[in-house]
């Protein structure tokens, strides 16, 4: 769920306050695996928590901007793979678990 300005609660977490990220690496990884498709949801402002974490400078910030702009750089080209296979018809790992490997 969405506030009025259309912020995630991963926007928050991966907005840059001060030049320092709001949130370690571990809490975003928690809130991203809770709602992963808000990675790339936009704001109000048109900004993705991709966008909130790269700062104003686009430097990745201060206090482990780098580590998290790669995360989020991995886990959207994770869900791109995913949904590709999806699109092709292949069955996803968890879907063949809860298939019985069909």
């Amino acid at each position: 769920m969405s506030d009025q300005q259309e912020n995630y609660p991963l926007h928050f977490a991966c907005a840059d306050v001060r030049g320092n990220k709001r949130y370690s690496l571990s809490v975003i990884r928690l809130v991203l695996s809770a709602y992963p498709e808000a990675l790339h949801k936009r704001n109000s402002d048109g900004m993705t928590p991709f966008d909130l974490a790269r700062g104003p400078d686009s430097a990745g910030g201060g206090n482990g901007g780098d580590t998290i702009l790669d995360f989020l750089q991995k886990s959207g080209e994770k869900e791109a793979g995913a949904q590709d296979k999806q699109n092709r018809g292949e069955a996803l790992p968890l879907c063949r678990v809860l298939t019985g490997g069909n």
